[in-house]
């Protein structure tokens, strides 16, 4: 609980607008007042109210006008920045796209020579197989499968790494 010299009055104040349409009410209300209320004759208080509201309403109009202009002059001039920024973007991505097409088709090319190239080889290494199996040289495994045969016919039946004269002669197959 706040003790007695902690007690002060406050205030709150809530606004939900600017407050400005209110003064111009406000204003309008008493310049209008004035006029009923002065000593002046009725008829030229009239005039004088209806001269007001002329100038009043034309000035409200000058106004409007003037906003519509700046509005749609903003509005043409955000628009064309807008467009210009989408077109900037446009540009940006399409020039992506070319270099990725780019990328892929050298990866198409690289990857169709590089097949090339490997059944090329491929075709050279079956062709010289072919040519030493014709021949009786060396096969795939080169001297290992000579020497091989060389033993199994000296050692009568038995390999250099213990093999048998058919494991040999399979090898020799292949």
């Amino acid at each position: 609980m706040p003790e007695d010299g902690d007690c002060q009055p406050y205030v709150i104040v809530e606004r939900h607008g600017s407050g400005l349409l209110a003064f111009f009410c406000g204003a309008i209300l008493g310049v209008a007042a004035g006029m009923l209320l002065a000593p002046k004759a009725g008829a030229e208080t009239q005039a004088a109210l209806r001269a007001g509201g002329r100038r009043l309403r034309e000035g409200a109009e000058d106004t409007l006008t003037g906003l519509r202009g700046n509005l749609k002059d903003q509005y043409g001039r955000l628009r064309s920045e807008v467009e210009d920024r989408v077109e900037s973007v446009r540009e940006g991505v399409r020039g992506q796209q070319r270099i990725a097409d780019q990328a892929i088709k050298a990866g198409k090319t690289a990857a169709r020579q590089a097949r090339s190239e490997l059944e090329a080889r491929l075709a050279e290494s079956k062709a010289e197989y072919a040519t030493k199996k014709r021949s009786g040289g060396d096969g795939p495994g080169g001297e290992g499968d000579a020497a091989r045969a060389n033993s199994a016919e000296a050692g009568g039946g038995s390999g250099a790494g213990g093999e048998s004269s058919e494991t040999a002669a399979s090898d020799e197959e292949a």
